[in-house]
């Protein structure tokens, strides 16, 4: 999984990931969101194949409030999901 930080609050991305880590998600990467794609709330970018692991993160890691398909989004770069944090989260 990789958690981008789409929002101005330094290290929120840093403090989900912390999230995703406990509810039993291996981090690959904790960046900031570089996309033409607004991210308005906290959402998994993900590819169909992901439907199974985002159903079971949405159940333990209860930040997440959108899915979006990935192809919907251009964002490329992983072929993992990706969460991106937006403004909308409290960063603990």
């Amino acid at each position: 999984m990789v958690v981008l930080n789409n929002s101005w609050s330094e290290g929120l991305a840093g403090s989900v990931s912390v999230r995703v880590k406990a509810a039993g998600f291996p981090v690959e990467r904790v960046d900031g969101f570089q996309s033409v794609y607004n991210v308005p709330v906290a959402s998994v970018l993900l590819d169909s194949e992901d439907a199974d692991a985002t159903r079971t993160l949405l159940k333990t890691v209860r930040v997440i409030k959108r899915l979006v398909p990935r192809q919907q989004t251009r964002v490329v770069g992983t072929n993992t999901l990706v969460l991106a944090a937006a403004k909308d989260l409290p960063p603990r």
